[in-house]
């Protein structure tokens, strides 16, 4: 069925929202390195990695929560944006409190994109909504999602990284003293 205009504005405000908080999550990366006096490494870190992985996830966000609303659903993607968005908000709270990444922000945000990733192309190349093989819930979805993204990450993307630290990016030896 077609979608309409009326039908994307929900997105069109979860879009919204998203540029309010990457507004306020550049001010803290900036305002940390340029205006507070004396700011610790940490906290210049703190705010550099709070507005660093947003803008690592939001170019996937964006392009797969709108291809979700034309292609599967404008509700679904505007829940899933809202939650996505959500979620991300409590990078820096968690992230200050913890003085650690925030897995606990990042991976269901990883898990998020995965389904509507994963349903936006099933629609597309099979026809087919996997919606009806998670009982219509998005929520299972996402866990689903987030299981593959850390399959796909400790089952391919690791043992690679590992083969390419071994062969390709492997220390090169410093000259000893005699052969200089």
């Amino acid at each position: 069925s077609e979608v309409t205009l009326e039908a994307l504005q929900p997105v069109m405000l979860v879009t919204c929202a998203w540029y309010a908080v990457s507004v306020v999550f550049l001010q803290l990366a900036g305002s940390g390195n340029n205006m507070v006096k004396d700011a610790t490494p940490c906290h210049k870190q703190w705010g550099d990695r709070t507005f660093g992985n947003l803008m690592e996830q939001s170019p996937a966000f964006l392009v797969l929560m709108w291809s979700h609303a034309v292609v599967v659903c404008p509700h679904s993607a505007t829940a899933l944006g809202t939650a996505w968005l959500a979620i991300r908000c409590f990078y820096p709270v968690v992230y200050a409190a913890t003085k650690v990444i925030p897995f606990v922000v990042t991976m269901p945000n990883y898990g998020i994109l995965a389904w509507m990733f994963a349903i936006t192309a099933a629609k597309l190349i099979l026809g087919a909504d996997l919606r009806d093989h998670v009982g219509g819930h998005d929520a299972l979805g996402c866990l689903l999602g987030g299981a593959c993204f850390l399959v796909v990450f400790s089952g391919v993307v690791l043992p690679l990284q590992r083969v390419l630290q071994r062969t390709v990016f492997r220390p090169v030896a410093e000259p000893s003293k005699k052969e200089k």
